[in-house]
């Protein structure tokens, strides 16, 4: 009986090992198959990316610039040093963001005093303006880490832009200053020579492939567009405010578009997600490594929809945050979750570049009737401007819009462009401006 009992033991021990072995073999099977499939996965999402959107290289990003002669943010990095104010300089400044009709006797005065103490800064400015070359240093990818790396032993990439951005607000604002002084004193050549130095410090930020410099960018373009909006509306004078026109013109053309600011950050990005992921991870990065594959392949697919809705202007942008709006209230795995973090600032930075490239139209059409007016005595319409201001943009979504105002003067731009997206981004004072006005024409003015 006991024997008996034994060998049914036996037999069923042998069994049971049999199931944990058939059971063992089908796991690995499963696993060995699922890190086939994560690894394709991977492939597949690189290849939609790189056939859609660019390339994944980082090597494909700028590599960083050190500080030379040469190098006109080395001179603009001087310059923001050079700004040193004390709290009561610093209220001066509070007057850049103010329309310049507005400034009261005793903040001009205040205004001209500040200027006038630190001639260095503008002499700093000046020495970056004829220089192509621009670097701020910036190391997009710090360590760089292969796209399909498993290791949890990957080195922690740590972003790095390498340059303290805040003077440069300060600095912006500065120069706003000086170009509303030069203004009111009726110096509209030294006016345009200022405006030559806020474009160039703006170009030097537009040049970046980072949204931080796209953000710090957007916001040092809205003080040289009132400083633009500021001479048109005051100089009688054409050389000038060609002048002006040129440097405005250096700014759009050497602009990366936001589709391509956005590639840059991804690239980026993507090059840190196996360390960001290992975190994300817990006990999966340890038993499972390979399923972060998956996990990158779901953020290049994301990424790519992202660049190409920047891409496809602000109609394909708001279809995408509409899609996204839905997968933040119920984020079904990890990539949701890091998405619904990450992307509506992404998103909010992708439209105030679209935003940018708006005012920085309405800006140049603002000139351009300006010194057509001055030439010819009176103010032309909407046809005499070059086509590409007239036509629709595939970023904005409309036409530029030229209105004749009851006094005489003008009104170019988006008045009705985007009111959702005008709405998020008017709580600051440094919004896009996205129309400006001219004055009527007085008798005798201008052709000159």
């Amino acid at each position: 009986m006991t024997g008996r009992r034994g060998r049914r033991g036996r037999r069923w021990l042998r069994v049971a090992l049999l199931a944990i072995g058939l059971l063992v073999v089908a796991g690995g099977a499963v696993l060995l198959a699922l890190r086939v499939k994560w690894r394709g996965d991977l492939r597949e999402a690189v290849a939609r990316f790189e056939a859609e959107v660019g390339s994944l290289d980082p090597a494909t990003l700028p590599p960083p610039g050190g500080a030379s002669s040469e190098n006109a943010a080395s001179w603009l990095e001087a310059a923001g040093a050079a700004l040193v104010l004390d709290e009561a300089e610093s209220r001066v400044l509070g007057v850049a963001h103010e329309p310049l009709d507005t400034w009261t006797p005793a903040q001009v005065a205040a205004g001209r005093v500040l200027v006038e103490e630190h001639p260095e800064v503008l002499a700093l400015l000046a020495r970056a303006v004829p220089l192509e070359a621009s670097s701020f240093g910036a190391r997009y990818v710090p360590d760089p880490v292969p796209i399909d790396g498993t290791s949890v032993d990957a080195p922690r990439p740590v972003p790095d832009p390498a340059v303290d951005l805040i003077p440069h607000l300060r600095l912006g604002q500065f120069l706003r200053v000086a170009v509303g002084l030069a203004v009111l004193e009726g110096d509209c050549g030294l006016a345009s020579k200022r405006v030559e130095m806020a474009s160039r410090h703006v170009r030097a930020f537009l040049a970046e492939r980072m949204i931080l410099f796209g953000i710090f960018g957007g916001a040092v373009h809205r003080g040289l567009v009132d400083g633009v909006a500021d001479l048109a509306a005051h100089c009688r004078q054409v050389a000038p405010l060609e002048r002006t026109l040129a440097a405005l013109e250096r700014v759009e053309r050497g602009a990366f578009p936001p589709d391509e600011v956005l590639r840059g950050e991804g690239v980026s990005s993507l090059a840190q997600m196996p360390w960001m992921l290992e975190r994300a991870e817990g006990w999966r990065a340890v038993f499972l490594p390979e399923h972060r594959l998956a996990l990158q392949a779901g953020m290049i697919d994301h990424w790519r929809e992202m660049v190409l809705a920047a891409r496809g202007g602000a109609p394909a942008l708001q279809a995408f945050s509409e899609r996204q709006r839905e997968k933040v209230e119920r984020p079904r795995n990890t990539v949701e979750i890091i998405t619904a973090m990450l992307t509506p600032n992404l998103v909010y930075a992708v439209e105030s570049m679209i935003l940018r490239e708006g005012s920085g139209r309405a800006a140049r059409a603002t000139l351009l009737l300006r010194i057509a007016g001055l030439r010819e005595g009176a103010y032309p319409g909407l046809e005499a401007l070059p086509e590409d201001l007239r036509a629709p943009t595939a970023s904005l979504g409309e036409a530029l819009v030229v209105n004749r105002l009851e006094d005489g003067g003008l009104e170019a731009g988006f008045p009705e462009t985007l009111a959702d997206w005008r709405e998020r981004h008017s709580g600051t004072e440094l919004a896009p401006r996205l129309v400006l006005r001219l004055p009527a024409l007085e008798l005798g003015s201008g052709r000159r």
